[in-house]
């Protein structure tokens, strides 16, 4: 459940880093429209490819981690459906250890 814990945390980073990147992205692209100095534009558009380069592996990373977070719940489900299963024959053992018990006190 850890693994699933960090692996959700770690998906969320990756996520905010990509929201928070592409809201730059807007935010530039929307400056450079209004813009008409040379040297303010070539700023910005210098601005804009380091955003994009950036976006890119983030894009990557966030599918990564969505990979990673798929496993750890199958991972979780498999572990959950074990438990269960031995659950179950410890219930099934009680009740035939109860019933073992209860027919060696009763007089025959």
């Amino acid at each position: 459940m850890q693994r699933l814990d960090n692996a959700r945390s770690k998906l969320a980073e990756v996520q905010d880093r990509r929201k928070r990147l592409t809201a730059d992205i807007k935010r530039l692209e929307d400056a450079q429209g209004g813009t008409e100095n040379p040297t303010d534009r070539k700023a910005i558009e210098d601005a804009l490819a380091q955003l994009r380069a950036n976006l890119e592996p983030s894009v990557s990373e966030e599918q990564d981690r969505q990979t990673k977070e798929t496993e750890c719940e199958d991972e979780v489900r498999v572990e959950r459906a074990k438990l269960s299963e031995l659950q179950d024959q410890l219930e099934r053992l009680d009740t035939t250890l109860e019933n073992s018990i209860r027919q060696s006190s009763s007089p025959q």
